[in-house]
């Protein structure tokens, strides 16, 4: 009986460990379906992804490509803009055209003018080049105004008259004469002011350049020192002739530089710094100026 019992427990237990490997084989071989439906799964979504990706893409390129058409429709627009431009650029070229005959004329004008018998007047010094200093007073003020007053007798004669600075500007001496060569002027006639170390020393001098092979400037500054003498009745100095003066030696007309008085002499200060006597000296040197031009 127990012989029995026992063989029976032994195979009842085996059915079991059979039973228990079975559950186990079943229960792993679950789990690895499982996992497989599931990765199964993971890649399907996956290529879902990539799949409406890439159509979104192919969507995207397509759209870009009618955009770069539209692009292109643009840029051909642009290029008729640049046509255009081109065109307005012409009619800017006809425009710049226009002013060249504009400054034609201008220098047109001014040749006739010239060939008219155009004065140019320098009122010596300016800007921060003040002349002689004396009593407070600056050369350079003094010439400014007598040049003023000479210009508007002449205008008034009917000439046409230049002054080389019309405020207090600083113009090199060199650029004043070439202006005047260019426009051809009739005459040149710079205005200054003198000064010496001995303070009873006054009256007025004339300088011509010393290559004046025509003696026309000589005749100029001449006419000029006695006309001025005879407006002021100041004290006749001399003529004086030099080569190292820059604007009456590169000057290609008649010219001269007129000292009209002493700032270092108190007197001649006093009435050089008035307007009545400033009107004489102005008178003279127009009176000289005209002389010259009708003889």
């Amino acid at each position: 009986m127990y012989a029995e019992s026992s063989h029976y427990y032994q195979a009842q237990r085996k059915k079991d460990r059979i039973r228990g490997y079975l559950k186990k084989v079943v229960w792993v071989v679950t789990v690895i379906c499982i996992i497989i439906v599931c990765m199964a799964a993971a890649v399907q979504t996956k290529a879902s992804q990539v799949v409406a990706a890439e159509a979104e893409a192919a969507q995207d390129v397509t759209a870009g490509t009618e955009s770069v058409g539209d692009g292109d429709a643009d840029a051909e627009n642009a290029g008729d803009g640049d046509t255009d431009t081109e065109n307005a650029g012409d009619g800017d070229a006809d425009a710049e055209n226009a002013g060249d005959e504009d400054t034609d004329a201008e220098d047109t004008g001014e040749e006739a003018a010239a060939e008219g018998g155009v004065i140019v007047l320098d009122p010596g010094h300016g800007g921060r080049d003040g002349g002689c200093v004396c009593g407070g007073v600056l050369e350079k003020d003094i010439n400014l105004k007598i040049a003023q007053r000479t210009a508007l007798i002449l205008q008034e004669q009917g000439y046409q008259v230049v002054l080389t600075r019309e405020g207090d500007e600083w113009i090199d001496k060199a650029e004043r004469v070439e202006s005047a060569n260019e426009r051809k002027a009739a005459v040149y006639v710079s205005i200054h002011q003198n000064s010496c170390e001995l303070a009873d020393v006054s009256g007025i001098e004339t300088w011509y350049g010393e290559n004046d092979l025509t003696e026309s400037s000589q005749k100029l500054a001449q006419l000029i020192e006695k006309a001025v003498v005879r407006a002021t009745d100041a004290n006749e100095r001399e003529l004086v002739a030099d080569d190292e003066l820059c604007v009456v030696n590169r000057s290609r007309m008649p010219s001269c530089l007129i000292e009209t008085g002493f700032l270092s002499n108190k007197e001649e200060r006093k009435k050089l710094c008035s307007d009545e006597y400033q009107e004489k000296i102005a008178s003279g040197i127009a009176q000289g100026i005209a002389a010259y031009l009708n003889l």
